[in-house]
């Protein structure tokens, strides 16, 4: 990656799966959704710029992934999946150190699930899936933070790839919402400014579930009945 006159950031890379082997001893399930084939190139363009107390930020990424579903190389054929995204970011910074932001992101995925679906898992070989976010956060004192975002994700429809879903689609929206504290977010920590840590909680609301607004199993509960509750930490050093 480089970074420019603090203005262009451009960024290559390539990722690969581990070894099943590596996978069952980590405790995780090598054949969902399976090993990437080689190497999957990624790559990210963005532009920065400083407008005031305003930093603003506009972005383009890209990944192409080949994948062996389950590890089944027996079709000759994987599934590729091509993903472009856009994304923008602007950051407001008051005096007294408060800050607002704005993220958003668009993806937009393409499907082509030969290897599926020679299998039999996919009716058909050629899909499309699209997610939109967006959300607004405000820190006060770099301590105590609050975020609310929106999330709308819709894709093709497929009854056997998505068997379990009543409609077929992936489609789901919905609202997040986070409460978070920094303990030491004005660098004043008891091992320095090279260690933070930050605890928050986090609650997702459903008003789409699986392109539906009842559950996919046919009970007639409410896609609220999907709504998630996140406790989390994390540590930086």
């Amino acid at each position: 990656y480089a970074w420019i006159n603090q203005v262009w950031y451009v960024e290559a890379g390539a990722y690969g799966s581990p070894r099943a082997v590596t996978l069952n001893r980590l405790g995780m399930d090598p054949t969902s959704p399976g090993s990437i084939d080689g190497l999957a190139p990624y790559g990210r363009f963005a532009w920065q710029h400083n407008f005031g107390k305003h930093t603003f930020e506009a972005g383009a990424f890209g990944m192409y992934t080949k994948i062996n579903p389950g590890l089944d190389k027996s079709t000759g054929a994987t599934d590729n999946y091509g993903d472009l995204g856009l994304d923008v970011s602007d950051q407001y910074v008051f005096d007294n150190t408060d800050v607002v932001s704005f993220n958003a992101r668009y993806i937009h995925e393409h499907q082509d699930l030969k290897a599926t679906y020679l299998l039999g898992g996919a009716a058909q070989a050629h899909n499309t899936l699209n997610d939109i976010r967006a959300d607004v956060s405000y820190y006060w004192r770099n301590k105590i933070g609050a975020t609310v975002q929106l999330f709308d994700t819709t894709g093709s429809a497929d009854e056997l790839l998505m068997a379990d879903n009543r409609t077929f689609k992936p489609n789901s929206d919905g609202l997040m919402l986070q409460l978070d504290g920094t303990p030491w977010g004005d660098g004043k920590g008891p091992l320095g400014q090279r260690f933070n840590m930050r605890v928050g909680v986090q609650y997702t609301l459903y008003g789409k579930f699986n392109g539906a607004h009842s559950n996919y199993d046919g009970a007639g509960a409410n896609a609220s009945g999907n709504d998630t509750l996140r406790v989390f930490t994390w540590l930086a050093f």
